[in-house]
């Protein structure tokens, strides 16, 4: 199966339909966004676009996020977990998913190696090593990169039949 990878989208309304535009034709089966929605009107929109698609979506919750009314997280097709670190199985794939804010559970995570793919956000910095068996992937932002450039903006695509990423540019006008 094909995984979209985003993170930190920050409101940014027309990176997130470049990226379901990469997504659609990437034909992912799962969409998994690394958190710092910002808004409940950016989940919505995003859960919208998934529905339309019919591309499921998980999600854990960044920094940014902790403010947000608990109804928009029951309240979506989105699957949010509140844990800092969750643990899910694609494909026979053990992946970590974490916002990265709290780095030592990430470094946790990432050391323990359990985790076939261990998906990070929060640093806006595209990022991908290995580390033993263990692939780290941080897409950067979706919104904006760090240093702030144009045309820095990334998704990624995980395959879990080879166990590899790839990212991909989301290229704006």
């Amino acid at each position: 199966m094909k995984v979209g990878i985003i993170s930190d989208t920050h409101n940014r309304l027309n990176s997130i339909d470049k990226a379901f535009t990469v997504f659609i034709n990437q034909q992912v089966g799962l969409i998994i966004h690394a958190g710092d929605w910002t808004t409940p009107q950016t989940i919505e929109y995003f859960a919208e676009l998934a529905r339309a698609a019919g591309i499921p979506v998980q999600s854990v919750l960044g920094n940014n996020d902790r403010y947000l009314p608990s109804e928009y997280l029951r309240n979506t097709s989105i699957c949010f977990y509140k844990d800092f670190l969750v643990a899910i199985s694609i494909d026979g794939k053990n992946i970590a998913i974490s916002h990265g804010d709290n780095r030592a559970l990430a470094n946790q995570a990432i050391d323990s190696q359990k985790f076939d793919l261990v998906i990070l956000g929060h640093t806006h910095k595209l990022k991908q090593f290995r580390k033993g068996k263990t692939l780290v992937f941080n897409p950067g932002s979706a919104a904006y990169s760090v240093p702030r450039k144009k045309n820095m903006r990334y998704v990624g695509i995980y395959d879990t039949q080879t166990n590899q990423v790839q990212s991909i540019p989301l290229l704006h006008d």
